[in-house]
């Protein structure tokens, strides 16, 4: 029984880990600091990514997730979505500068995202 535990806890952290690759440092990470969130969407350069739970679980505040950005790829939208999907709750859009490893935060707090470079 323990090690179901265990093994469900590791997938939990590599769902919410899932936007960075195997074995590379994410250099802009989502913390929810707010009300539950169904999904986070990621889009630079033509590109978009999302991540949610598998198990369509909403992420409660404390948690986040990871994402590992290519630095030359340009501006950096962020949306966050509500736990159906169907409504934006916070939208920001970036442009960062990740020179020296920088990394980023983005906080969901109060209904708005903030950014801080660490």
């Amino acid at each position: 029984m323990r090690q179901q535990g265990i093994a469900a806890l590791a997938l939990v952290v590599g769902l919410l880990l899932a936007g960075c690759q195997s074995g590379a440092e994410c250099n802009l990470v989502f913390e929810n600091s707010d009300s539950a969130v169904g999904q986070v969407e990621l889009v630079q350069e033509g590109a978009s990514r999302t991540t949610c739970s598998a198990d369509g679980s909403a992420m409660a505040p404390g948690e986040g997730v990871g994402f590992l950005l290519d630095p030359d790829d340009g501006p950096v939208t962020l949306r966050v979505w509500d736990q159906r999907g169907r409504r934006v709750l916070a939208e920001g859009h970036w442009d960062l500068d990740f020179s020296g490893g920088a990394v980023y935060t983005v906080t969901l707090r109060d209904g708005r995202l903030t950014v801080d470079r660490d």
